[in-house]
């Protein structure tokens, strides 16, 4: 079932989460750069943006879809999946141009419905443990 407050509160966690934690890897990545002294991170630096991009990307979207689940009256995956599915087609229509759109692309779509239903998931497990455990 559809909850419109845990939508909302993932896609806000998605945004705030994504940009601080772009804004931090943008930050190291060019501290990285510009201490590399044996050419290492010049030779690689593509690879290693790459790596550095789907960590946060995962990284936003488990917290995006944790979120979802924690404002969620009943257990579900569709909301942590709208809430991956909009949060990423938004971020890719704003960042091409309409044409550029490829198969990595759409992983990364499906990535992120992916890691929001997983971090729901997570949640989930987390709660119903806590509800059951006996009080000490």
């Amino acid at each position: 079932m559809f909850n419109l407050k845990a939508f909302l509160a993932g896609l806000v966690t998605v945004v705030i989460v994504g940009l601080t934690l772009q804004l931090a890897y943008v930050l190291i990545a060019t501290y990285i750069s510009s201490a590399d002294t044996d050419g290492f991170f010049t030779i690689y630096q593509s690879e290693l943006w790459f790596v550095s991009a789907l960590t946060v990307y995962s990284l936003t979207m488990l917290a995006g879809g944790a979120v979802t689940a924690f404002f969620s009256s009943t257990p579900g995956f569709l909301t942590p999946a709208v809430v991956g599915l909009s949060t990423s087609l938004a971020s890719l229509l704003a960042s091409s141009k309409g044409d550029d759109i490829s198969w990595v692309s759409a992983a990364m779509v499906l990535g992120s419905v992916c890691f929001c239903v997983l971090g729901s998931k997570f949640t989930w497990s987390r709660i119903s443990r806590e509800e059951f455990e006996e009080p000490v």
